[in-house]
């Protein structure tokens, strides 16, 4: 179900970026910046599917290397929220990878400052970010309620299960007991 969610909400944030770029480079009147915008919709595509193959203390590198290889170009800009919402995929561990948004954000100022886009633009990316940070902590307090909804299920059958071998020791003892002739022996527990 996890894969499902952030796929889910992975394609949501990508729409809203296409969208940034095809809306930024109109309102920008650049006709010439196809080749760029295609190299980087290829790596934001890319570090989005790393992501997923890195190990848990890793994953915060694919976004931030998308930052850092966004700053080469303009349309780079424009997939930021996707490296945002990738960021903050595990902003709940301890350690670097808490970090890594604020990697991310502080990126996106420096590639504002670097490229001086219309006003315009800067806010419908913001807006996407917007729209990204609310989907990736809506995705992970999702997942950490089906995991602890998971703990809860699996500590309960656990139990039941001791419960039950519980159980069957005891009609086991009262079955001897019951056979032999004797009273069975004291557990702890009344019958009465």
């Amino acid at each position: 179900m996890e894969r499902m969610e952030r796929m889910t909400d992975k394609c949501a944030v990508f729409i809203a970026c296409l969208v940034c770029l095809l809306t930024g480079d109109a309102l920008a009147g650049e006709a010439g910046g196809a080749a760029p915008g295609v190299a980087m919709v290829l790596l934001a595509i890319s570090a989005a599917a790393l992501e997923h193959a890195l190990p848990a203390r890793l994953r915060a590198v694919a976004p931030i290397a998308y930052g850092v290889v966004a700053l080469a170009a303009q349309p780079g800009l424009y997939f930021m929220p996707l490296a945002l919402y990738d960021a903050m995929r595990e902003i709940h561990e301890p350690g670097v990878v808490r970090g890594a948004p604020g990697i991310v954000a502080g990126l996106f100022v420096v590639a504002v400052v670097v490229w001086r886009p219309q006003l315009s633009s800067v806010l419908l990316v913001l807006a996407s970010c917007g729209l990204a940070a609310l989907l990736a902590l809506r995705t992970n307090r999702l997942l950490a309620r089906l995991g602890t909804f998971n703990r809860i299920r699996d500590d309960l059958a656990l139990r039941t299960r001791s419960l039950q071998d519980r159980n069957r020791a005891l009609e086991a003892e009262l079955h001897h007991a019951r056979h032999a002739g004797g009273a069975p022996e004291t557990t702890g527990f009344s019958t009465a």
